[in-house]
């Protein structure tokens, strides 16, 4: 999902650019570094953009499926003030609102930063091997259908989801 907050803090002309007629894909006239030549004004300045936000802005702006989007990706994201090109790199600094974010997904993280080991260790289970349930073939540990097995991660998941399947959330969809 594109961030407006962001586009306009880095540059100014990416509302105006981000506001494709979604039927031909022209740009804003106003628009005049980049006049008539689609999403390259948003792909030059950021290529990420375009494979992060390009479906929820096309959903958004087409009448029969605009009230279908959520605006929410599942990832929990931590950009830098102001925000630069790309996300930071979440750290141990980052764990407890990423977790309190009931998001089910993260990124970025720099390579064998010592807050994957922490989410292995205490978020799924794990420490130097896949998380059990990833994997899982056994149909039962002692009674117990171990392949079903709900923990904390699943409740701040279910959380998520009602916040997001909300009426009160969904009167924030889509705002043009």
């Amino acid at each position: 999902m594109l961030y407006i907050g962001q586009l306009l803090s880095v540059v100014n002309c990416w509302l105006k650019c981000m506001l494709l007629d979604p039927y031909t894909q022209s740009d804003n006239p106003e628009c005049k570094s980049h006049a008539d030549t689609g999403l390259s004004a948003i792909t030059e300045i950021d290529p990420g953009y375009i494979t992060e936000g390009y479906f929820h802005t096309v959903i958004c702006n087409n009448d029969e499926y605009r009230h279908t989007a959520i605006s929410h990706d599942l990832h929990y994201i931590a950009w830098d003030s102001p925000p630069k090109q790309h996300p930071k790199s979440l750290t141990i600094k980052d764990f407890d609102n990423m977790v309190n974010s009931s998001a089910p997904f993260a990124r970025k993280f720099a390579k064998d930063d010592p807050v994957l080991d922490k989410i292995d260790k205490e978020l799924l289970g794990r420490i130097n091997r896949f998380p059990l349930e990833s994997w899982c073939i056994s149909s039962s540990e002692g009674g117990v259908d171990i392949c079903s097995s709900i923990g904390p991660g699943a409740e701040r998941l279910k959380m998520l989801t009602n916040k997001l399947l909300s009426r009160e959330f969904g009167d924030e969809q889509c705002k043009l």
